[in-house]
């Protein structure tokens, strides 16, 4: 199981990103051996808003955001207080 944070997904789906090819080798990677991506639920709003900043368009935040919901090997994860505490001590 692999953590993704937002950066790698607006990498990834952003061609003019400096990290583009490297985020999108390494998701391509790590799929094709079935590695489990997991993601914190935050991180839709982060990419889609990121997205919407870098290229001034909205929609096309959310379309991206909804393309990363759709791939089946991507597990998103609600952060309560009780897990985003546990993660900071670790």
């Amino acid at each position: 199981m692999m953590v993704v944070d937002a950066s790698v997904w607006v990498s990834r789906f952003l061609p003019e990103d400096a990290f583009h090819q490297a985020s999108r080798t390494w998701l391509i990677e790590m799929t094709t051996a079935g590695m489990a991506l997991v993601a914190p639920t935050i991180v839709l709003a982060e990419v889609s808003g990121s997205i919407a900043r870098r290229t001034g368009n909205d929609q096309l935040g959310y379309q991206i955001v909804q393309q990363i919901r759709q791939l089946p090997s991507v597990q998103f994860i609600a952060v309560d207080d009780t897990l985003g505490l546990l993660a900071a001590q670790t």
